[in-house]
């Protein structure tokens, strides 16, 4: 069983800027870094495809994973979508909630976007 860090946070620019400065740090000092996720309670700059920006009021979950990559980055480049269809799987088995995936990235709830899936991949910082 892999053991997740988890950092929370009242009110970030953004979680995805938050780990990223975190993985890079780590990088600067030499370490691994281990799997992690940061979580807060707004984002004042959330950031998603293409350099898009908005404010995520409290309320919300706003949160970003950071985990090492085995494979390369293009092998990955799957990955937004799998995580996005097992997210709808569990929230269908646990809450009953039918989702669906809007290409390229949303999940829907009653057609309804429930979140965006973002991946940003540095590979200069994963040790290979």
């Amino acid at each position: 069983m892999t053991v997740m860090h988890t950092l929370f946070l009242n009110q970030v620019d953004s979680t995805n800027l938050e780990a990223r400065r975190r993985w890079l740090t780590a990088c600067k000092l030499h370490l691994s870094p281990a799997p992690f996720v940061v979580v807060a309670a707004q984002q004042s700059a959330g950031m998603g495809r293409s350099g898009r920006t908005w404010q995520s009021p409290a309320g919300g979950l706003w949160l970003s994973v950071g985990w090492p990559l085995r494979k390369s980055a293009e092998t990955c480049a799957a990955a937004p979508l799998a995580v996005g269809l097992a997210a709808a799987e569990a929230l269908q088995e646990c809450c009953g909630l039918h989702c669906a995936i809007k290409w390229p990235n949303d999940l829907l709830v009653n057609e309804k976007k429930l979140r965006g899936f973002y991946a940003n991949v540095n590979s200069a910082a994963t040790h290979q």
